[in-house]
């Protein structure tokens, strides 16, 4: 029950995260959450602040 609660979280979060043969999704909520993560980055990058990425599910899909 656990694992099924966990994979349909994944999909609904991108569905790569269970299957890498998907293609990219930018409208998926990954891929929306990287895009804000990228504006807020490049508005403050000259002022030295650390964007912190709380989800490890998150992190590992992005750390390619």
């Amino acid at each position: 029950m656990l694992k099924l609660i966990n994979e349909v979280k994944l999909i609904a979060m991108d569905g790569r995260l269970l299957n890498d043969s998907l293609e990219y999704n930018p409208e998926s909520k990954l891929g929306t959450c990287v895009g804000k993560m990228f504006s807020i980055w490049d508005k403050t990058k000259n002022t030295q602040l650390l964007l912190l990425i709380m989800d490890i599910q998150i992190y590992c899909q992005l750390k390619i």
